[in-house]
């Protein structure tokens, strides 16, 4: 039981930075950056590409989870 909790924990602090971390991995890869504008850009161009610069990928994270809550 150990085992599994220590593992459940190194995911879960992997994931906590992880999405607190990714709008800065994202500008350091520029082109997972360019590749992400323009999916963000295709997809939701009228809704948040204009503030795409200061949207957070935790408020993705957090839009994605209230319109699909049982994903």
């Amino acid at each position: 039981m150990n085992i599994f909790h220590d593992i459940y924990g190194y995911i879960f602090i992997f994931h906590i930075i992880m999405v607190y971390n990714f709008k800065i991995i994202i500008e350091f890869f520029s082109f997972f950056n360019l590749l992400f504008k323009i999916i963000i850009g295709d997809m939701w161009n009228i809704i948040i590409y204009n503030d795409f610069k200061q949207l957070c990928f935790r408020d993705l994270i957090d839009i994605t989870l209230a319109n699909f809550p049982l994903l």
